[in-house]
């Protein structure tokens, strides 16, 4: 008699695929596939037996004769492939299905941003300033028109330190330079993140991030005076998504405004009494997102 196809309990079980991970699944349709493979290659082996068999009465060795009644084992053998076939189409089906599940043209996104608002807190530092540094108390509130750009109000509130370069400058040289410290400030922000990408640490998950681009108009009140000044800023920066309502940027923005001082000095072209300021910070924000839970829908 010819082998024995195999049975549906020797293939993998497609019907627990749902419940693994989307990588987890596709290794398995992958899996149930290669059984699949297997099934079509011995399914023709029974008929492919049947036809060498010796026919009815024909000893096959010495003492031994093949049964009296072939026509019954023909039949039985027949039924047998037939019940395989069936078992392997319908496998075949269920196989096509968890591909279609398990398989995207885009690996789905962690975090979804578009037509999202996003809580910014953090706080920044300068890093450019020999004489002077300047903490900074930051929140802001953005609205992700897509997952590339957004726009949005940032505040800060500000706190300066004198350096010892400063304070050495001062009792050493008797020299009292002109300062100008940041107060409070407001600005129209937008972002654009042209970059998005994924990382492994350390074998235990993946990280995705993106990066984006910082540009920015408003005002910005100093020591020197009580009157708002002008101000700009630009900037990059780069996004960690921790969780699907929680992420964790770094960016770093050279903040530019006008100051007027007594003295005239080159920062000033040749203009008496004024200076072009640049303040640069670099900072941590924490962005909590609203709503936290999003309906992602798979890209084909």
């Amino acid at each position: 008699m010819g082998q024995s196809p195999l049975k549906l309990r020797d293939c993998v079980d497609l019907t627990r695929l749902s419940h693994h991970r989307p990588a987890q699944r596709l290794l398995a349709a992958r899996n149930a596939l290669v059984s699949l493979a297997v099934l079509l290659t011995l399914g023709a082996a029974p008929a492919a037996n049947a036809a060498d068999e010796p026919t009815a009465g024909t000893a096959t060795r010495e003492g031994d004769a093949v049964p009296t009644e072939p026509g019954e084992a023909i039949s039985a053998e027949t039924a047998e492939t037939a019940r395989s076939r069936t078992l392997t189409r319908e496998m075949a089906e269920q196989g096509e299905s968890e591909l279609n599940k398990a398989v995207r043209v885009f690996q789905q996104r962690y975090l979804v941003k578009r037509h999202r608002l996003e809580l910014q807190l953090g706080g920044a530092l300068t890093v450019n300033d020999p004489m002077v540094t300047h903490f900074a108390a930051e929140a802001g509130l953005f609205f992700h028109f897509t997952d590339q750009f957004a726009l949005g109000v940032t505040g800060a509130k500000y706190a300066a330190r004198d350096s010892s370069t400063a304070n050495t400058v001062e009792s050493n040289f008797g020299l009292f330079a002109e300062r100008s410290h940041l107060q409070a400030g407001g600005m129209l922000e937008a972002q654009w993140a042209p970059l998005f990408g994924k990382f492994a640490v350390f074998g235990l998950g993946v990280v995705q991030v993106d990066g984006y681009l910082i540009a920015g108009g408003g005002a910005e009140r100093t020591t020197r005076g009580t009157d708002l000044k002008p101000a700009g800023e630009i900037g990059l920066g780069m996004r960690l998504h921790m969780l699907r309502w929680l992420s964790l940027s770094a960016d770093v923005r050279d903040l530019i405004y006008s100051e007027k001082f007594q003295s005239c000095d080159a920062a000033s072209a040749g203009v008496c009494g004024t200076a072009i300021m640049h303040q640069v910070f670099t900072g941590l924000r924490i962005g909590i997102w609203i709503p936290p839970t999003t309906t992602y829908r798979f890209p084909r």
